[in-house]
C-alpha cells in the first residue's frame, strides 16, 4: 500500500510538472505568434512607407521624357535621314537646361538605330553622343510604342540609375527615343539614414538598391546561366560579379525570416511593378528574443515553484508512509516467522522429490539401455546384408578365378565390418554422450560410401535409387561415420517407405548454398501425416510393425544432426510421397 501510495504521489507530481511544461510551452508559442503579428503589421506600414518614397522618385520624372519626345525641334532633328551639327549642339543644349531645372541625372536623344544624337552631358568626357545602346530594353519598348522603365550600370559612365524613355513620333512613324536617367543614389541614402534594413531586388533576384550598399549587386540565390546570359547581353551589370548574398529563408512562429551574414530577420516583401521589382523590408527579431528569454524565465520560475510545493507535499506523505510502515513492521515480523518454518518445510520436500526424480531419471536410462539390445540389430542389420552379398561374390570369384578382383571385394568387407563397430559405438553414446571430432570432409565422400551399402537394398527390393550431387566439393566440419549414419538411416526408412508401392523410387539431392548445405530425400511413398510428423524423431516411435524397427533411427539422426549445428525437417512433397530436409553449416574455409 506504501509504494502504491509513494507510486501515485509521483506520478500525481510528475503529471503536474508535464502540465506545467505545456503550459509554459503554449504560452510561449501564443507570445511568439503575438509579437510577431505584431511586427509583420509594422513591417507592413514601413513597406507601404517606402514604397510610396521609391514609387515617388520615379513618378517625379516621369513626365520629363514624354514632353521632350513632344518637343518639335526634337522631332525635326530625328526626321532628317542625316543629322547636322549644329542641331544636334542646339538639342544637346535645350536638354542641358531642363536637365538642371528638373535635376535629373542625364538627358538624351537617340535616333531609330539607337544611336545618341543629343544629350545634356555632350560637353563630358563620357558624353553620350554618338553612341549606341540599341541593346538596352527602354530603347527597344519605346521603338515598340511603350514607354520603357530600365535599372542598370551605365554602359558609358559606369554610374547604376534608372532609365525612363519614350518613343518620339513624328509624320512617318517612330523616328526616335527620348530618355531620362535617375540617380536612385539619394534615395539609398535616405533608406540607410533611417536605420531600417530595406532593399529592392529584379526579376532575377539581383539586388540593386539597398539600406546596405555593399548588397548591391548581390544576387538572392545562383543565378541560372540562362539569366547571366540575358544580363550580360543587356550589359545590365557591367563590372560587377553578382555573387549570392549569405540569404538563407525560413520560419519564425509561422512568418517568413531571413538569415543574412548569420543575423536573423523578420522578411516581409511585395511585388512593385511590371518589371519583376520587389520590395524587401527586414526587421530584427530581437524583440522576440527578448519576449522569449522573458517567458523562459516567468516559466523556470513557475516550475520550480510547482517543484518546491511538489517535493513539499511529497516530504509530508513520505512522514505519513514512514508511520503506517512502522506498525506494518511488526506484523510482518509474526509473518517472517511463519514463512520461515514453511520455507523449512519446502526444502525438505524439494531434497525428497530431487532424490526420487533422480531415481526415475536412472529407472529411465537402464530401460533405454534395455531397448538399446534390440536396436543393435536394427542398427547393423544392413552393413551384414552388405556383407553377406560381398561374400557371396567373393565365393562366385573363386570359382571363376577371378582372384584379382577379391582385394576390393574383400577390403569393402573389411569396412563394412569397421562400421558396423562404429555404429554399435554411436548406440553407446545414446545412453551416455562421448566427445566426437569433427573434421572438414566433403559431404559427396560421405554420400558415395553411403550409395554403395544401400544400393544392395534397392536391389533386393527392386527399388530405384537415384543420388544427384554436385561437381564441385561441398565442405562441412563433422565425422564421416556420423554423417553417413545420417544418410543410411534416412534412405533405409525411404525404402521402406516404398517397398510396398508400384511406383518405388528414391532420390537424395544435394545442394549447396551461400552458408549451408543442403540434403534432401524424396521418395514416392504414402507420406507423412500430420499428427506423425510432430512425433517422428522421438525415441522409440515408429510406424512400422512390431518387429521391423524400434523407433531409433530417426532419434539418432535428429541427434547427430542437432550436435553438427544442423537442421532436420520432414514434410509431404506437392508430388507425393514423404521429404527429410537436413542442412548443414559449411566449414567456414568454404564459404565464399
Amino acid at each position: 500500500m506504501a509504494n502504491s501510495s509513494t507510486a501515485k504521489t509521483a506520478l500525481f507530481g510528475a503529471a503536474v510538472l508535464i502540465l506545467a511544461v505545456i503550459a509554459v510551452w503554449q504560452s510561449s508559442l501564443w507570445s511568439d505568434r503575438t509579437v510577431v503579428a505584431d511586427m509583420r503589421a509594422v513591417a507592413k506600414e514601413r513597406l507601404n512607407l517606402y514604397q510610396s518614397t521609391l514609387h515617388a522618385a520615379l513618378a517625379k520624372y516621369r513626365y520629363l521624357p514624354f514632353l521632350i519626345a513632344r518637343d518639335e525641334s526634337v522631332k525635326s532633328l530625328l526626321s532628317k535621314p542625316v543629322h547636322s551639327a549644329g542641331e544636334s549642339v542646339n538639342a544637346s543644349r535645350a536638354l542641358v537646361d531642363i536637365n538642371n531645372k528638373s535635376g535629373t541625372d542625364v538627358l538624351f536623344i537617340m535616333d531609330s538605330d539607337g544611336t545618341t544624337v543629343a544629350a545634356s552631358n555632350w560637353q563630358d568626357p563620357l558624353s553620350f553622343v554618338g553612341r549606341n545602346y540599341a541593346f538596352r530594353p527602354y530603347f527597344q519598348d519605346a521603338m515598340e510604342n511603350r514607354e520603357g522603365g530600365f535599372f542598370a550600370i551605365g554602359a558609358t559612365t559606369g554610374q547604376p540609375g534608372y532609365f525612363m524613355s519614350h518613343p518620339v513620333r513624328n509624320a512617318d512613324g517612330i523616328g526616335g527615343v527620348a530618355v531620362v536617367k535617375i540617380d536612385l543614389s539619394p534615395l539609398q541614402h535616405d533608406w540607410r539614414d533611417g536605420g531600417e534594413t530595406v532593399f529592392v531586388s529584379d526579376d532575377n533576384g539581383v539586388i540593386f538598391l539597398s539600406s546596405q550598399e555593399h548588397w548591391n549587386f548581390r544576387t538572392l540565390a545562383p543565378l541560372s546561366p540562362k539569366k547571366r546570359n540575358l544580363i550580360h547581353e543587356r550589359k545590365q551589370y557591367r563590372g560587377q560579379g553578382l555573387e549570392v548574398l549569405d540569404f538563407d529563408y525560413g520560419i519564425i512562429a509561422g512568418a517568413d525570416s531571413a538569415a543574412i551574414d548569420g543575423r536573423r530577420y523578420m522578411h516581409v516583401s511585395r511585388a512593385l511593378n511590371d518589371q519583376g521589382w520587389r520590395l524587401h523590408y527586414l526587421s530584427p527579431v530581437k524583440p522576440l528574443e527578448e519576449r522569449r528569454q522573458a517567458m523562459v524565465l516567468l516559466g523556470v520560475a513557475v516550475l520550480v515553484l510547482l517543484a518546491t510545493l511538489l517535493l513539499y507535499w511529497r516530504e509530508r506523505e513520505q512522514k505519513i508512509i514512514s508511520r503506517r510502515r512502522a506498525r506494518e513492521a511488526e506484523k510482518f515480523s509474526a509473518i517472517n516467522k511463519q514463512l520461515e518454518l514453511e520455507i523449512i518445510e519446502r526444502r525438505t520436500a524439494e531434497t525428497e522429490l530431487r532424490e526420487t526424480q533422480a531415481e526415475l531419471v536412472q529407472a529411465g536410462k537402464l530401460a533405454a539401455l534395455g531397448k538399446m539390445s534390440a536396436a543393435i540389430a536394427h542398427e547393423i542389420n544392413q552393413p551384414i546384408a552388405a556383407i553377406r552379398t560381398f561374400s557371396a561374390s567373393a565365393r562366385l570369384m573363386l570359382e571363376k578365378g577371378m582372384s584379382a578382383n577379391l582385394d576390393q571385394t574383400l577390403g569393402e568387407i573389411s569396412g563394412l565390418t569397421e562400421r558396423m563397430g562404429v555404429i554399435t559405438g554411436q548406440l553407446k553414446t545414446f545412453a551416455r554422450k562421448a566427445p566426437v571430432r569433427l573434421d572438414p570432409l566433403d559431404v559427396r565422400d560421405a554420400i558415395a560410401n553411403v550409395e554403395k551399402i544401400m544400393k544392395l537394398q534397392a536391389l533386393e527390393d527392386k527399388s530405384e535409387l537415384l543420388v544427384e550431387m554436385p561437381d564441385s566439393p561441398v565442405i562441412v566440419k563433422a565425422d564421416i561415420v556420423r554423417l553417413e549414419q545420417i544418410f543410411i538411416n534416412l534412405l533405409r526408412n525411404a525404402l521402406d517407405a516404398v517397398r510396398d508401392m508400384d511406383q518405388k523410387k528414391v532420390t537424395l539431392t544435394l545442394e549447396r548454398s551461400d552458408t549451408f548445405a543442403k540434403i534432401t530425400v524424396h521418395d514416392t511413398g504414402p507420406g507423412v501425416s500430420d499428427d506423425v510428423q510432430e512425433r517422428l524423431f522421438d525415441p522409440f516411435f515408429t510406424t512400422k510393425e512390431i518387429g521391423e524397427g524400434v523407433g531409433l533411427g530417426l532419434s539418432i539422426t535428429y541427434g547427430i544432426v542437432t550436435d553438427l549445428d544442423g537442421d532436420i525437417r520432414v514434410a509431404n512433397a506437392p508430388s507425393g510421397g514423404a521429404m527429410f530436409m537436413v542442412k548443414l553449416p559449411l566449414y567456414e574455409k568454404d564459404i565464399d
